[in-house]
């Protein structure tokens, strides 16, 4: 059993389930997203999905601490990649979908931004809308179970 300073010790490593919170602003300082005002984040470290440059930070934090970090493309959302954009026709869309420029649509486990519309052909980008920016994130460690 652990005592009370070997838990205060307790470094995050692969495979651990941890909750935390995170907020991510653009370099302007524009918030894009946040968990600080709702439930806490949770995954298991090296087995959930998330930006790189977050996991890589994680590793070796503890419990309640704090850090900010800015993370260039490759540790964020990467670069722009063209073979993530596509044309479809209209009638390859979800049935009742009135696609719009600029609209965020799911098709399987993707999202894709409608990028342009020229009668019934759909340009659809699955490139992240922060693709190829410096994004800065707070991120707070709760917990390591």
């Amino acid at each position: 059993m652990l005592c009370d300073k070997e838990k205060e010790i307790k470094e995050i490593k692969e495979g651990d389930r941890i909750h935390f919170h995170y907020s991510g602003t653009t370099l302007d300082g524009s918030e894009f997203e946040t968990t600080f005002n709702d439930d806490p984040f949770e995954m298991i470290v090296g087995e959930t999905k998330i930006i790189k440059g977050i996991e890589k930070t994680l590793l070796g934090m503890r419990e309640n601490e704090t850090i900010e970090v800015t993370f260039p493309p490759d540790e964020a959302y990467g670069f722009y990649d063209p073979a993530k954009v596509a044309v479809l026709h209209r009638s390859e869309l979800p049935k009742n979908s009135v696609p719009a420029v600029g609209w965020m649509m799911k098709i399987g486990h993707y999202t894709v931004t409608v990028r342009a519309i020229d009668g019934d052909d759909i340009t659809l980008d699955g490139n992240h809308p922060l693709v190829g920016e410096h994004v800065t994130f707070k991120i707070k460690v709760l917990k390591i179970v």
